[in-house]
């Protein structure tokens, strides 16, 4: 086996999509019951999310600003709740379950709601950071692909190898070093697959009368079948990668931790400012806009008024110096016309 310098991974070849795929199934196979009924305690949560938000919006939607204002911070609040912290909960738990049944053990469901309950607040915290690091991205051409890759396994990170905040970031993208086109592939991989099954679900559509009430069901259907799977697969991806072996050890170093950090402030100030954008509704956006407008014209005024004088004695100098040809006349000055008496 050829070690390489510098970190490199000394053994490339991750097990195929194909062997991941049949892991992947037998193990949701045997975990059916267990990740379904997780499912749907998510998609229970994420329905009532939803209605209630309608609900406070529907409610403040001829409300004065300040109101409306509220109603979003209200709604931005139960988006955290169910999307972060619930979900971080649901998450840990599935992947318990698949950890000890590929352990050789059977957890009951009881006891992997009782293990996630230990560990979601700090899946939490590093699934926070993640989503600040992706926003901070965006300043960037590449990096939000990047990031995609390099961090996406800190959540598994905080579950099975005991590491917390900024370090499992950094750990994850210590695994991923190397391997990155083959990391994306496996996952591209399933994009694809789960993709292609959709993709077959829109045909119901064409199906007359019914089609929308037969669409409607396969669509909930389809998600609440394809999310377990997806977990499990990612679950036995982040395996794969963790199982390479690496000629140098995880070392978290003070370049690593700011540069994350500096990433994550970016990206807290632009979801600050998008998030603060949105609140202050479209009066108060116009309004903003108006006083960046006028601010940025009062600023530019005296630079564009002395960029034109500065030009124009510029060309009144070479058009002296024959440099350039003066600006032609118009045709009315070289064919004046005159009035015409009668």
């Amino acid at each position: 086996m050829k070690i390489h310098p510098t970190g490199e991974v000394m053994l490339l070849n991750l097990p195929g999509t194909a062997s991941l795929l049949k892991r992947t199934w037998l193990a949701y196979r045997e975990l059916f019951p267990n990740l379904i009924a997780l499912t749907a305690l998510f998609g229970i949560g994420a329905f009532l999310n939803v209605v209630i938000q309608d609900g406070l919006t529907s409610i403040a939607g001829s409300s004065p600003t300040v109101l409306q204002g509220l109603v979003k911070v209200i709604n931005t609040l139960l988006n955290a709740a169910i999307t972060g912290f619930y979900f971080s909960f649901i998450f840990a738990a599935m992947l318990y379950l698949v950890h000890s049944w590929k352990a050789g053990k059977r957890m009951r469901f009881e006891d992997a709601l009782k293990a996630a309950s230990e560990k979601y607040i700090s899946l939490f915290f590093v699934g926070f950071l993640l989503f600040l690091l992706m926003n901070g991205g965006l300043l960037g051409v590449v990096m939000p692909f990047l990031f995609s890759v390099w961090f996406y396994f800190a959540l598994y990170v905080v579950l099975f190898d005991d590491e917390r905040g900024l370090a499992a970031l950094a750990k994850s993208r210590y695994l991923t070093h190397g391997i990155f086109f083959r990391v994306l592939g496996r996952y591209i991989a399933i994009t694809f697959l789960l993709f292609g099954v959709f993709s077959l679900i829109w045909f119901l559509l064409l199906v007359p009368i019914v089609g929308w009430a037969l669409f409607s069901i396969a669509f909930v259907v389809f998600g609440l079948l394809a999310f377990p799977f997806f977990i499990v697969y990612e679950y036995y991806r982040y395996l794969d990668v963790a199982a390479v072996q690496r000629n140098l050890p995880f070392s978290y170093t003070a370049g690593d931790k700011w540069g994350i950090i500096a990433w994550v402030v970016l990206g807290a100030i632009m979801t600050f400012s998008f998030w603060t954008y949105d609140i202050i509704g479209q009066q108060g956006r116009d309004r903003f806009t108006e006083i960046v407008i006028v601010r940025i014209n009062d600023a530019l005024l005296p630079i564009t008024k002395q960029w034109n004088d500065n030009i124009g004695q510029s060309s009144g100098f070479m058009q002296k110096l024959r440099i350039i040809a003066p600006p032609a006349k118009s045709d009315e000055s070289r064919n004046p016309t005159y009035p015409v008496s009668y």
